[in-house]
């Protein structure tokens, strides 16, 4: 008799953004992340700046949304706190979108223990 095959886990998945703002790139990834099935993936959205009117979006369609509070883009406390993030919720796929968040990441992201070549 053949063994049932096992069911694989949902790929952690990542998004950074520099902010949740109404605008093209935040809407966008909305649409992406509400869209994407949940059973083959467990996506997590983190915002440099605020959560932002599309982050209560984003939480409202049951997705989690972490924010680093910066209040520019010289905040550099808010790479410290994206950093306890990573940490924490461990990605395997780390997406960032826009100039700050891709910059961030691309530091951040190796720190926090996430393979250069899982940083999209």
């Amino acid at each position: 008799m053949a063994a049932a095959p096992i069911a694989a886990r949902p790929i952690r998945l990542t998004y950074v953004i520099t902010d949740l703002e109404l605008g093209g790139v935040p809407l966008h990834l909305h649409r992406l992340a509400t869209r994407l099935p949940r059973d083959q993936f467990d996506i997590h959205v983190v915002s440099l700046a605020g959560k932002g009117p599309v982050g209560e979006m984003l939480v409202s369609a049951g997705i989690p949304v972490s924010s680093c509070g910066a209040s520019s883009c010289w905040d550099l406390r808010a790479l410290g706190r994206l950093w306890r993030i990573l940490k924490s919720t461990r990605p395997e796929v780390l997406h960032s979108l826009l100039f700050h968040a891709n910059t961030a990441c691309r530091l951040v992201g190796p720190l926090a223990r996430i393979s250069t070549e899982r940083i999209v």
